[in-house]
């Protein structure tokens, strides 16, 4: 009897232990959520950044920047400006041309916060894809991310390129 029970302990954790899912689990996959990915230089924090393909083939910058601290201006003198974005190796034009990262005063590229614009005209980029967006501070360097192309539709769809 008590070899029984032995081997049908032996047999149900060998059972069990067979169920894992091992290496190839699904949730050890890296992976790019559709709210956006995030990133950090210096003070500087970038989040929830997409790119938004339009029907033109434009890419359109989604993120957000904030400074949440005061190191950069007790630092420097002056707070942090971004210069550029470059995505898939394009410059964006930006609107403002060189947005200023006032101490917790978000930089809102899309939505209806929005107070900044960055677009690639004729990107060429499916909704699917992954990009690499840089932004480049003035103060803070640069910052490089994989971000994923979204379709102009669903929560994307109010993202648009301003008017000339």
């Amino acid at each position: 009897m008590k070899s029984m029970r032995a081997l049908v302990l032996v047999s149900s954790l060998l059972l069990l232990t067979a169920c894992g899912a091992g290496q190839n689990a699904q949730t050890a996959q890296m992976y790019t959520p559709t709210d956006g990915v995030q990133g950090e230089s210096s003070t500087i924090q970038v989040r929830n950044v997409v790119v938004v393909a339009n029907a033109a083939g434009d890419g359109i910058l989604s993120a957000t920047l904030v400074d949440p601290s005061d190191v950069t201006t007790t630092t420097f003198g002056a707070p942090d400006r971004l210069t550029g974005v470059i995505i898939n190796d394009k410059a964006a034009t930006l609107t403002p041309a060189a947005p200023t990262l006032q101490v917790n005063a978000p930089v809102n590229f899309s939505g209806p916060a929005s107070n900044a614009s960055a677009v690639v005209t004729a990107l060429g980029v499916k909704p699917g894809a992954n990009v690499t967006v840089t932004f480049s501070f003035e103060i803070a360097g640069d910052l490089t991310v994989t971000a994923l192309v979204r379709e102009n539709s669903e929560e994307f769809a109010a993202v648009t390129a301003p008017k000339s």
